[in-house]
């Protein structure tokens, strides 16, 4: 990312380095993300504000994989974020066209240099873009030096960066960027030729027909994932359905106009989330949500919208899509809670220990035999306007998964005849002028990818469906 020097006047900014510790429980610093049992809020002046709903965090810029678990109980809670028009708290890093400007209370402040940037922050994964609400922050002096960065040298995080970026890659983690071998793990690479990146996003149909024209032989593909080499303002991560002849699941019924194969199903549009920038190495197998999320959009979630199941692409925050496995409290990849009834009117979020498909995904995508469904639980609040997830005043309501059957028809395909076994494609777009031999850490990336989310898959789906090479 590029950082653009936009002035020379300094001033010290009172910022703590974020920690890197999954779970938090003492220390939170302004711009912290913290997940507590449910609630995801950011901290803000030492208080806590809750987003009153993903969509608001998610146009907000923020994203998942940069919240951590903690304990908020000490803090004392300030306004809820209940719109995405509002600027970003105070401790967001925005960024305005390559300038990143830490957004203070009154001002907005710019950083000299990437050594500055560096010597305050561990990366650059925590920035999102400014909003039209941002721009009406004035702007002030530019930062300094964290003092407590050495005075000699950039920071660690600099220089870690510079050694990522200048070393050559031990040989034994290098990978080939020889097509024929990328191609042998369902790796390609194809370069902008002025109609894939439109403004700052990718036109995923385009990329898609591109990719068709340059390999006609690989029609053999059910989903697409395509990752970028930069992040517009105006490029979300989403999933787009290419063909889907299901039925009884709620969502849209779609065909391809002839341009793409009958075999491709949907695509899924990553942006750069998975680059070395973005994420380690070490932990992309822990950070393999997104493509869950997207690809899991293929048949979920448009059922039960007007029961209060879903908001039409997610499950609400009043359904209860929890399940039990292991012994432990699961929640739904797609959204959904897991409450618990307090037995004195009032009702409360319970943590949830990991993410998969709850047996109602299970069902929808063709998983999971419709008998295999328990009921459906459902919080009825006293107040539908409500933003609290603790002692919150309703009832909870029980539907049998035949009164959606009912109204949105028995899924066809059945469990018996559905498809389980997919095959995906991993397509980089780099921009014109650039080559694959400058991503050779972000291929290694998107290579781990290949090899980590079949195992993700096929736990997330209980072991029923596989991702194939």
């Amino acid at each position: 990312m590029r950082i653009n020097i936009i002035g020379k006047v300094v001033i010290s900014l009172t910022i703590l380095i974020v920690s890197s510790s999954p779970f938090v429980s003492k220390a939170f610093n302004d711009g912290d993300l913290i997940n507590d049992h449910g609630t995801i809020y950011t901290i803000e002046f030492g208080a806590k504000r809750a987003f009153t709903s993903l969509k608001i965090f998610k146009s907000l810029g923020y994203q998942l994989k940069n919240v951590k678990s903690g304990d908020t109980s000490s803090l004392s809670k300030a306004s809820n974020i209940s719109s995405a028009l509002t600027r970003h708290p105070r401790g967001t890093i925005v960024n305005d066209h390559g300038t990143l400007y830490f957004m203070g209370r009154d001002y907005r402040y710019g950083y000299a240099s990437e050594a500055v940037y560096f010597s305050w922050n561990s990366n650059y994964k925590i920035v999102v873009s400014i909003n039209a609400a941002d721009l009406q922050v004035p702007v002030g002096p530019l930062s300094e030096m964290n003092p407590n960065a050495s005075s000699t040298s950039q920071s660690t995080a600099q220089k870690n960066q510079n050694q990522q970026t200048n070393s050559t890659p031990a040989a034994n983690n290098s990978v080939s960027l020889d097509p024929t071998s990328l191609a042998s793990n369902n790796i390609f690479v194809i370069n902008d030729d002025g109609t894939l990146i439109k403004g700052d996003a990718v036109d995923d149909a385009t990329v898609a027909k591109k990719f068709y024209t340059l390999y006609p032989s690989r029609t053999d593909y059910d989903f697409l994932n395509i990752f970028t080499t930069s992040h517009g303002s105006a490029s979300v991560e989403h999933h787009n359905i290419i063909n889907n002849g299901v039925t009884g699941v709620g969502g849209p019924q779609t065909v391809s106009d002839g341009q793409l194969p009958s075999q491709l199903k949907g695509i899924n549009v990553l942006n750069d989330t998975y680059s070395d920038k973005n994420v380690n190495p070490s932990q992309i197998s822990n950070d393999l949500y997104l493509i869950s999320h997207e690809t899991g959009h293929q048949w979920l979630a448009y059922i039960g919208v007007a029961e209060g199941i879903s908001d039409g692409v997610h499950y609400t925050k009043w359904f209860d899509s929890s399940f039990v496995r292991n012994g432990q409290i699961w929640g739904d990849t797609m959204g959904g809670f897991a409450w618990k009834d307090n037995g004195n009117g009032t009702l409360s979020v319970l943590p949830m220990q990991k993410q998969a498909f709850s047996p109602l995904s299970l069902y929808l995508m063709g998983f999971l035999p419709v008998s295999s469904v328990p009921d459906l639980k459902l919080v009825i609040p006293a107040n539908s306007q409500d933003d609290g997830y603790q002692d919150v005043k309703g009832t909870l309501k029980t539907i049998a998964i035949s009164q959606l059957i009912s109204t949105y028809g028995v899924r066809n395909p059945s469990y018996q005849s559905s498809q389980k076994n997919f095959k995906m494609a991993y397509i980089l777009v780099v921009k014109s002028g650039e080559t694959a031999s400058q991503y050779q850490e972000y291929l290694k990336n998107i290579n781990t990818i290949t090899q980590d989310f079949p195992i993700e898959w096929n736990s997330i789906t209980n072991g029923v469906s596989t991702i194939v090479k």
